[in-house]
């Protein structure tokens, strides 16, 4: 029997089934490929979009997943100006809002995947909105932005000068993946943007340290997965929530050398993450996460033990 894992590296990605709301956010809806697993609404990151992800998309859909997400405001074909931190609603309104939608088109309670600003999100969600979530997948998340010194006092003067002026700090696609085909692509995509306001920054660094001071109340199953070498994400602030969150619900994997996108890695890293995603989202779909018995070596994991099954939603 073909393992539909590879049959899904190997097929061109799904087509997206786009449509938007009342506030004009471009949606995004990807049914499983066959009978659903369970469901998933991914959370994409600064600057980017969800066409992105359609390698992974495609990859969760043949594992049964079915799939939602939206562009943040400001970003892919969302309306809003690029950079800048959305007023009310706001990115977390946003998500809230198009998360419980999933929840209600599905019928089941979804897994929230978040990758860098995503991740963010994702964590504020959880942590400081009480949202309920079937299990929590942090992928290289910005709880702290992988500033210097005087690069975050630059973003608090600023801030207080001018917190909405809209400045390009575009990142180097090779600060994201060690594939030269994924930074050419990167750098290439019309929709991928570098404009960045310091209020925006200054949100994220805010909504990281209060998620990271909040990680000792962390109830849903969740995996935390990142590259040692991130650049764009400070790894340690993965290290700060993972000691603060309880052990029973935590995985923390942390694959040595892997880069900020590890879903976009070479293969050396991407089979690494899809795996554990895989492996973890199998495990609580079975209604039991896993702990591993030790670190291998390139891979350091807490992980959590009983999760609870994925149930319809309420």
């Amino acid at each position: 029997m073909t393992d539909p894992c590879v049959e899904a590296a190997a097929a061109p990605p799904p087509e997206p089934s786009r449509s938007s709301d009342e506030s004009g956010l471009a949606l995004y809806d990807f049914p499983a490929a066959g009978p659903p697993r369970g469901s998933l609404y991914l959370l994409h990151g600064f600057g980017e979009h969800v066409g992105r992800y359609r390698r992974l998309i495609a990859l969760l859909n043949a594992q049964g997943w079915h799939v939602g997400a939206h562009d943040h405001r400001g970003h892919g074909h969302s309306p809003g100006v690029r950079g800048r931190l959305p007023g009310e609603p706001g990115f977390i309104d946003d998500a809230l809002r198009r998360f419980d939608a999933f929840r209600r088109h599905t019928g089941v309670e979804p897994v929230l995947f978040g990758h860098s600003m995503g991740g963010t999100l994702a964590a504020e969600m959880v942590l400081q909105h009480e949202c309920r979530v079937a299990g929590l997948v942090l992928s290289s998340p910005a709880l702290r932005p992988s500033l210097s010194a005087f690069q975050r006092f630059q973003v608090t003067i600023v801030n207080a000068i001018a917190p909405n002026l809209v400045m390009t700090r575009p990142i180097d696609g090779r600060r994201l993946s060690h594939d030269p085909e994924q930074v050419r692509a990167y750098h290439d995509d019309p929709l991928v943007h570098g404009s960045v306001t310091a209020a925006l920054v200054d949100w994220m660094l805010q909504s990281g340290a209060r998620s990271i001071a909040a990680a000792g109340t962390l109830l849903p199953p969740t995996l935390l997965l990142g590259g040692s070498d991130d650049r764009v994400a400070d790894p340690q602030a993965w290290h700060a929530f993972a000691v603060r969150a309880p052990t029973t619900r935590l995985r923390f994997v942390l694959l040595d050398g892997g880069l900020h996108e590890l879903f976009n890695e070479t293969a050396h890293w991407r089979e690494r993450a899809d795996a554990e995603l895989g492996g973890w989202l199998t495990a609580l779909a079975s209604g039991a996460t896993t702990i591993s018995a030790g670190a291998s070596a390139d891979t350091q994991a807490r992980a959590g033990g009983v999760a609870p099954a994925l149930r319809p939603a309420s």
